[in-house]
């Protein structure tokens, strides 16, 4: 919990579990599924994965307690690929527009934007471990198809909800005022 000077800034979120993140991970299964993978914390369990010329660095720009950047394990075919964005606890790159913290290890709708788009014009993916699902409101916004799979029902219904929220943007023509003509004027 966050203290200034002995006092807590704020009551710390009681998140609903993340089932199994304390058992090892084994990726393997996923690398024949699709072209490209990538795979949040790939450093935990680099062992289980093949070499890689990209993976993907999140610097969240933060102090504190909270690790300083999120490795992203990828197969894309680039160099290593760098996004400084900040998710520091309370703080967050755009104060303006914050983003609401539903589960324990949520990412930045920027942040998962910024990963889709470093796959290129790839129109389809699988997030099998969803969360809140922001991987599938960053796709929703890039006009790509995604597939959310995670086995809390609460999340489900919080990402269906996130992918349902959208602002409308209003395309019409303004009305213009009619001009009475002549004939359609009653005398009084």
């Amino acid at each position: 919990m966050a203290k200034w000077g002995g006092e807590n800034l704020v009551e710390p979120k009681d998140y609903l579990p993340v089932y199994d993140d304390d058992k090892p991970f084994d990726p393997r299964p996923f690398l024949q599924h699709g072209k490209y993978q990538m795979f949040f914390g790939g450093n935990y369990f680099a062992d289980k994965l093949p070499p890689s010329s990209c993976w993907l660095v999140w610097d969240k720009d933060n102090t504190g307690n909270f690790a300083d950047c999120e490795l992203v394990w990828t197969n894309l075919p680039k160099a290593v690929r760098r996004i400084i964005y900040r998710w520091n606890g309370l703080l967050q790159q755009d104060m303006k527009h914050k983003e609401y913290r539903y589960h324990p290890t949520q990412k930045p709708v920027p942040v998962m934007k910024w990963c889709i788009l470093q796959a290129g014009e790839i129109l389809t993916m699988a997030d099998p471990f969803m969360g809140s699902g922001t991987t599938l409101v960053a796709a929703k916004s890039l006009n790509r198809y995604s597939i959310g799979i995670e086995i809390e029902e609460k999340y489900c219904e919080i990402a269906a909800k996130r992918c349902s929220q959208e602002v409308m943007e209003l395309d019409c023509e303004p009305v213009k005022k009619e001009v009475l003509s002549q004939s359609n004027r009653m005398e009084l």
